[in-house]
């Protein structure tokens, strides 16, 4: 992403490096569940077991099932809306959007003179397994940074914050750093389709083989002292029709009309629709834990940055490889070296990213 010197005032934002804005935790809505969870591998095709059979989890070591790590980031999601309070939806204007209002928590509010924003940038470190039942809290945001740049899309700045995340027990669950760019939109001019596609490209065949996946055995596990630096993972596809990225909202409950909606996206300087960090995160999940297998863990994904927008009608294909693997604090640990591939352009559009993991030894 491009960029040169803002010419707005962040002054305002930049008295609050160094604070926790968060005043009161933002407790997720919804406890750990299992169709939570079921809505997520949806959208993914992701079948580790792990996820849904109460016993393999057991038989590798977890209380139960637990949650993909990435879902950390859903469940501790606020509401929209909740019984008692007043009509959230006070306009019929059909892009109108609304954020949570419900146990959003308090928070100090960061003075920016921004009008849209998106995620750029995403660290999450997985602390703790989320267990069916249990109830995520966000108990910290502390800004990091600002940095105000011009980007293709507009006039705006980097915010950098720091977020902890806590279960019901007080046990720290993850830590995030993630980096959001705040911004005025350049005027857009009306292409005059509003529809975000091309008449002449929607009329051609888009067909996808349907096994263009590879199929798991997760009886099979991959040992530390399989791999080889160098060696890569199996791509990943995934095509994001409009349905998808519906589905993906909802299941992630990012329900930021960016995501969603044409419309809004156009109006954040967009050519559509585009996914959000959930899914991508997810997505690396996915192609990460068919290569370490059911014995193997996630530490940490990212940091990456999401360089190009994933908009519908993008078949994003996640690309991954062994960058390093080493010995330390008696854990067998490899570091993956992660990117997503928009196939139908030849670009990347997140990474390339570390994610830190662990494989269990043949020893």
């Amino acid at each position: 992403m491009t960029s040169s010197a803002s010419e707005l005032d962040w002054s305002g934002a930049k008295g609050f490096v160094g604070k926790n804005i968060l005043l009161e935790p933002k407790v997720g809505v919804e406890v750990v569940e299992a169709s939570s969870i079921r809505r997520q591998l949806e959208v993914l095709e992701m079948d580790c077991p792990l996820h849904f059979d109460e016993k393999v989890a057991k038989d590798h070591g977890y209380d139960g099932i637990i949650a993909p790590l990435h879902m950390i980031q859903t469940f501790q999601t606020a509401s929209l809306w909740e019984p008692g309070m007043d009509s959230i939806w006070t306009t019929d204007e059909p892009h109108f959007t609304v954020s949570g209002t419900g146990r959003a928590g308090k928070i100090s509010e960061v003075p920016t003179p921004g009008t849209a924003g998106f995620i750029t940038d995403l660290s999450v470190e997985f602390l703790k397994p989320l267990n069916i039942g249990d109830r995520v809290s966000q108990v910290s945001q502390t800004l990091l940074e600002v940095n105000p740049r011009k980007t293709r899309v507009g006039d705006g700045c980097f915010l950098t914050y720091e977020y902890f995340f806590e279960n019901q027990k007080g046990e720290r669950v993850g830590r995030q750093i993630m980096t959001a760019y705040s911004y005025i939109p350049y005027p857009q001019e009306d292409s005059g389709n509003n529809s975000g596609g091309n008449k002449k490209e929607e009329s051609q065949e888009r067909v996808i083989p349907a096994q263009t996946n590879a199929k798991i055995d997760w009886s099979q596990q991959r040992y530390w002292e399989d791999i080889n630096e160098g060696d890569e993972l199996i791509d990943i596809h995934y095509p994001l029709t409009i349905q998808r990225m519906v589905i993906a909202a909802g299941a992630n409950r990012d329900f930021n009309a960016i995501h969603h909606s044409t419309v809004a996206a156009h109006r954040g300087g967009a050519a559509d629709m585009y996914a959000m960090n959930y899914f991508h995160n997810g997505m690396w999940e996915r192609s990460v834990r068919e290569y370490i297998g059911l014995d193997g863990t996630i530490k940490q994904t990212g940091p990456f940055r999401m360089k190009v927008f994933s908009t519908v009608g993008d078949t994003v294909v996640v690309k991954g490889k062994v960058n390093r693997k080493y010995q330390e604090g008696g854990e067998n640990l490899v570091e993956l070296e992660m990117q997503s591939v928009l196939a139908n352009k030849g670009n990347v559009s997140v990474g390339p990213g570390p994610v830190t993991v662990t494989l269990p030894s043949r020893g």
